[in-house]
């Protein structure tokens, strides 16, 4: 084989497929042209399948004709002047990548007009092939439409994921990019004409926020700052009680460039309390502002990584912000909780030091629920969650669809999800509780330490596997039901599955936009949240569906109902419920690992307890 130079066309599409990944990728690089336009308002129009069409219009600067001509040409950018600049880049983007790669593999037509010039110019591009220019009317600004993306590459085409998951990838940036710039108007379309989102220029985070992914989450944040020399770091951030499965609450932006940052995650959970379990992630939103000199953001294709000049002064500065939120408190007025900043220097923590339980409050709402900011003209008041209180009147029916009169004997609803077996009795000796997580016991091998979250989780799937297989699964309606908002890459697949929800034993309802009602949920699990529930279940679809493990996905949501239904790390539990627990994990010696893969007890063995006390 010898070696040979590729043809033009052939190096483009190749060149093409660092940048143009899937349509998310095309929505990405179209706003953050208009961003470094200066556009103040961005619309963004998209097809039922965005592979068949992205339109982007701004009113940013404009081009002219020369301009235009060499835009479409690759590397040509008039955001870079010399080498130096490479190493205090202050756009979004620099390469002069973005349209001549986009242009390769679609259908392109670009419409700008300078806001000097009388007459705008209108380009059409198939293939990379320049095929029409002319002159146009138009006010000033550019419009991009980019039709059949990948259609010159059929290979790479066939590579997407559904229409449901691509159009969710599409969502997530666009929220992304909104929250980059709170100070520019957003609206994002259907080709029908439907109004998608709608983010109007403001000078507020929390709006910004409410505005794209709901005002229950906006209200629920509290604002978050610190700065050291020249770094400085603020937004907004959830307390601790609010949590999610996944990393993708998690917004941070450096420079206002939105960043995907594993460093900077970590640095984030390591500032939360340990009542935060490893597979939990908070919400926050983050803008991290340094000298453009000490950030490299030419480290990845997609330029959604960044290289700092002094990561280890990044993660100390999250710290300290979330120390200082912690030491304020402002989600409640009883105790501060304790945000982690490690260890002092020249100390060692003490292993008798465990401090406070951090257990979120379980009470009714305190005066601390008026201490989070609140966002006025609220335009759909989401009702509240509330555990369920005791009521003189007779409860609502357990409903089961199509099942013979001699299977409802009972209310699942009644039936705890662990019950202490009469014929037989703990095979383990309970001694207590320890930090409201772990259950001590002994054996006649040792010391037996039991997670009684992890437990009570196994033993909860177990049990909903045995309810739902081959039989139909029993509701029990709401009383109120409640409405859930959810992102909006998060409803748009949510409403896809509804239907296979319903065979778990929701009912669940589209309300508008990003808004479902839920009237009724599995009787096993009717003491559960709905709306955490929810949202947990939304980032289950939604994350099988991105990593095409949808033969996982019944697990995934039979595992989030367990975890919803079950005690939680930090509950205080009477000696008769921890004795149930034990006499349960007795009659079902199989559940070792709660769903998600934690053990369910640990043995320390009796000699090595000796060895350790020098008694061997």
């Amino acid at each position: 084989m010898r070696i040979r130079i590729l043809p033009k066309e052939l190096i483009d599409r190749i060149a093409a497929g660092e940048v143009v990944e899937r349509p998310a990728s095309v929505l990405k690089e179209l706003v953050e042209n208009a961003l470094d336009a200066e556009a103040t308002a961005v619309t963004v129009t998209v097809e039922a399948d965005p592979i068949d069409g992205i339109e982007v219009l701004d009113n940013g600067i404009g081009m002219t004709r020369e301009e235009l001509s060499l835009a479409l040409q690759r590397h040509a950018t008039s955001k870079l002047t010399n080498e130096q600049d490479l190493f205090m880049i202050r756009t979004l983007g620099f390469r002069g990548e973005a349209l001549p790669s986009i242009a390769s593999v679609s259908d392109l037509v670009v419409e700008t007009r300078a806001r000097h010039a009388p007459l705008g110019v209108r380009v059409t591009y198939e293939a990379g092939v320049e095929t029409d220019c002319r002159e146009c009317g138009m006010a000033a600004g550019t419009r991009v439409l980019v039709k059949n993306l990948f259609r010159y590459t059929p290979a790479r085409r066939k590579f997407l994921r559904s229409r449901q998951t691509e159009t969710g990838h599409v969502l997530d940036l666009f929220v992304r990019l909104a929250l980059s710039r709170p100070d520019v108007s957003f609206q994002l379309r259907k080709k029908a004409g439907v109004m998608w989102l709608n983010a109007p220029a403001t000078q507020v985070l929390r709006e910004r926020v409410a505005q794209v992914l709901g005002w229950e989450t906006a209200e629920a944040l509290c604002p978050i700052e610190a700065e050291q020399g020249d770094w400085r770091i603020e937004g907004l951030a959830g307390p601790p009680d609010i949590h999610r499965p996944t990393a993708a609450g998690i917004h941070f932006f450096v420079n206002r460039r939105p960043v995907r940052d594993q460093a900077m995650v970590r640095a984030l959970r390591d500032a939360y309390p340990s009542a935060l379990s490893k597979d939990r992630y908070p919400v926050a939103f983050l803008f991290l502002s340094v000298p453009y000199g000490q950030v490299d953001v030419n480290v990845h294709p997609t330029k959604q990584e960044v290289r700092f000049s002094d990561p280890l002064r990044a993660r100390k500065l999250v710290l300290k912000a979330f120390e200082d939120l912690g030491r304020r408190a402002p989600w409640q007025g009883t105790r501060p909780w304790v945000f982690r900043s490690g260890p002092a220097e020249g100390s060692s923590p003490s292993p008798l030091d465990h401090g406070p339980s951090l257990e979120a409050p379980r009470a009714a709402a305190s005066p601390a629920a008026e201490a989070r900011p609140l966002l006025p003209q609220r335009p759909v008041p989401a009702e509240p969650y509330r555990p369920p209180q005791p009521d003189p009147s007779p409860p609502a029916p357990v409903v089961r669809e199509a099942a013979p009169a001699s299977d409802q004997t009972a209310s699942a609803s009644q039936e705890p999800l662990w019950e202490p077996a009469a014929r037989t009795g703990p095979p383990l000796r309970l001694i207590g509780q320890f930090r409201g997580t772990y259950l001590v016991c002994e054996s006649s091998e040792g010391l037996v330490l039991i997670d009684q979250h992890a437990a009570h989780e196994g033993l909860a799937f177990e049990k909903l596997e045995r309810a739902l297989h081959g039989s139909v699964p029993e509701r029990q309606p709401l009383v109120t039901p409640v409405l859930v908002e959810l992102p909006p890459q998060q409803a748009v697949v949510f409403q896809a599955y509804l239907d296979l929800l319903a065979t778990f034993g929701f009912e669940i309802d589209p309300y508008g936009g990003a808004t479902f009602v839920v009237k009724a949920v599995p009787a096993l699990v009717a003491q559960a949240d709905p709306v955490s529930l929810c949202r947990d279940l939304a980032e289950e679809i939604l994350t099988a569906e991105r990593t095409n493990k949808l033969e996982n996905l019944r697990k995934g949501v039979l595992s989030r109902m367990a975890c919803h239904s079950v005690v939680r790390a930090g509950q205080a539990l009477e000696p008769d419920e921890m004795e149930a627990l034990l006499a349960a994990l007795k009659d079902n010696p199989d559940v070792t690992t709660c769903p998600h893969g934690r053990p369910v007890r640990i043995l320390l063995m009796l000699r090595e307890i000796e060895k350790r006390f020098q008694r061997t």
